[in-house]
């Protein structure tokens, strides 16, 4: 493919007390093919704040889910918004990103989500549903996936993940999944 030098450059600033503003450039260049073009665009703009006890983002996003983008791990453009401390609900509607598109050979027309997190004793608990709208959109497909999950401490350090995906989907075969995982540790930035 060439060889190909992405660089980002990321701004960020202070609106007033409750509310920020971000943005992030991203240019890449291909050095091997001189006919290539060089492009430079607006991958992240957007503005994160507070009204009444709600944490709002909106404008062109990362959303990764849950699951650590299984389901999505991608931009959006749209509005999040997030609610809670002990049982943390996060929800989300917008549109599909263009790099989406070279996943699902389209861009989601409409995306919606929502996510609930909470601590049970020991164990994480994790409930969401995902819904991504006119995916294929000549063939009329949408994706509806809803996801419980839950982590366990097992030792000191470790941790056993499960979750189970229903697929709801109006194509064909669709089936249901599960992904199992481990945790060991976690890396700090603070920490060398």
């Amino acid at each position: 493919d060439g060889l190909k030098v992405r660089t980002r450059i990321w701004m960020k600033g202070q609106v007033n007390e409750d509310w920020a503003a971000t943005a992030m450039i991203e240019n890449t260049h291909d050095f091997r093919d001189n006919d290539a073009e060089e492009t430079t665009s607006f991958q992240r703009a957007y503005v994160d704040g507070k009204i009444g006890g709600l944490k709002v983002t909106g404008g062109r996003q990362n959303f990764t889910d849950f699951l650590g983008g299984l389901v999505y791990d991608d931009r959006m453009d749209g509005v999040k918004v997030s609610y809670g401390k002990d049982v943390k609900v996060t929800a989300g509607y917008g549109k599909g990103a263009d790099a989406y598109k070279v996943a699902t050979n389209s861009n989601a027309k409409e995306m919606a989500y929502v996510e609930a997190a909470t601590k049970l004793g020991m164990v994480d608990a994790k409930a969401s549903y995902y819904r991504f709208n006119d995916v294929f959109e000549a063939k009329g497909v949408d994706y509806e996936i809803y996801a419980i999950g839950a982590g366990l401490p097992v030792a000191k350090d470790l941790k056993v993940t499960g979750t189970y995906l229903i697929n709801e989907s109006n194509i064909a075969d669709a089936d249901d999944g599960f992904v199992a995982g481990f945790t060991y540790k976690a890396a700090k930035a603070s920490v060398p």
